[in-house]
């Protein structure tokens, strides 16, 4: 099968732009026809193209998944048609980067697709999870239901992520304003003083001095900052790439005081979600250890999975292989083996997201009430050591002055 990008017209006399797979481009007029489009222009998907719907994947928010979800399952309880519904929520998509993926997905589907299978053509733009809650829908005959829980899932991770965000958010706004402020003191404001200085011929102090070469040094060589961050950021990347490196460094955030409570409860929360999601959506195990490698995004944790993988295809249980590994906490071996024994392990799981959801909560509020009189302190040192340096100079003037 090859990806064409075509250009249509349909009934309506609306212009479609849209992406369908095909033999070849014969195939693919036949099939544009049969649906009632009128092709205006075919081409072959190439890989610079590619490469740019998988960036503009960005501009599809989470949120906007949410409610296509969430919608869908209404759809779907209230007896409405899918052909209908998917065009009513294509035609009332503001995203136009996602109404052309609905409206490929409608077209799939009037050409007699199956709903997952239509999803599936433009897996590059849903969660893994998606297409396979769908075709369990599809499979059981409560595809409402399938989407309710899609959009539950999405909504939790959501809830995650801004949980996250709001612990990172206040240590990154404190950091950068204690820099930008010594910046601007260094850069702009302590130079003009300095000159008047120089231009007395006051004899300076030590702390003047030290001022005097950090501003001088500061202006010199402001570029250095950006690159080293640059350099820095780059440096990771490229730590990244490699597993073994990768996994020295994923180890380390564990261990950094502060940042590791941030990250751990992250990975944990994001453990038990995915894990919740994935067995409601009737995959076997040996494929759900497979999707949790790659959703996780710490090497520590991959492994860890991989691990288990193969204890419990070797006959063991989560809790038990879950037990073996030291960065899981016993809570959650406890409540798994709860689980596992009760036949509830999805409740189990559902619980754990949530309550480490919650413990990052928590982290977000202690972290700003702990780092405020940190920032206090080290704001108030630098200003302190500034004033220092200029109340030296000061006096000797107005010395001088009381003289005449």
């Amino acid at each position: 099968m090859r990806e064409f990008i075509y250009t249509a017209i349909d009934r309506d006399g609306r212009i479609i732009k849209a992406t369908m797979e095909a033999q070849d481009e014969v195939t693919l007029l036949n099939l544009l026809h049969t649906s009632g489009l009128y092709p205006v222009r075919i081409s072959r998907k190439i890989a610079l193209w590619r490469f740019w719907r998988r960036l503009k994947i960005l501009r599809i928010k989470r949120r906007s998944l949410i409610e296509f979800s969430s919608n869908m399952s209404i759809v779907y309880k209230a007896g409405i048609p899918i052909i209908d519904g998917l065009r009513e929520l294509g035609e009332t998509e503001q995203n136009p980067f996602f109404r052309d993926i609905l409206r490929g997905i409608l077209r799939q589907v009037e050409l007699g697709s199956g709903l997952s299978n239509a999803i599936a053509l433009y897996r590059d733009y849903f969660p893994p999870v998606f297409v396979n809650l769908v075709k369990v829908g599809e499979e059981t005959g409560r595809l409402d239901e399938s989407f309710r829980e899609i959009a539950e899932h999405l909504k939790r991770m959501d809830d995650l992520y801004t949980a996250m965000k709001r612990a990172m958010l206040y240590p990154i706004f404190a950091i950068t304003a204690t820099i930008g402020a010594m910046l601007f003191w260094l850069i702009y404001v302590l130079p003009k003083i300095m000159n008047v200085f120089k231009e007395m011929k006051i004899e300076l102090p030590l702390t003047t001095r030290m001022l005097m070469a950090m501003s001088d040094i500061t202006r010199s060589f402001w570029y250095v900052i950006p690159i080293t961050v640059l350099l820095i950021f780059i440096l990771l990347r490229f730590i990244k790439l490699r597993e073994s490196t990768a996994y020295y460094l994923d180890k380390l955030k564990l261990r950094i005081p502060i940042i590791k409570h941030i990250v751990y409860n992250k990975l944990l929360a994001i453990f038990s979600e995915q894990m919740r999601i994935l067995i409601i959506s009737g995959i076997t195990f040996d494929r759900i250890f497979d999707m949790m490698m790659e959703v996780m995004d710490n090497t520590v944790f991959k492994r860890a999975i991989s691990r288990m993988k193969e204890g419990v295809m070797a006959g063991g249980s989560i809790s038990d292989e879950m037990a073996k590994e030291s960065i899981f906490p016993q809570l959650m071996t406890r409540m798994v083996r709860v689980g596992e024994g009760t036949g509830n392990l999805d409740e189990q799981l559902h619980f754990l997201s949530n309550f480490y959801i919650a413990r990052l909560d928590d982290i977000s509020q202690r972290l700003q009430r702990m780092i405020e009189p940190i920032v206090i302190l080290i704001v108030g040192a630098m200003f302190a050591f500034i004033v220092i340096g200029l109340i030296g100079p000061i006096y000797e003037i107005v010395s001088k002055l009381g003289k005449f």
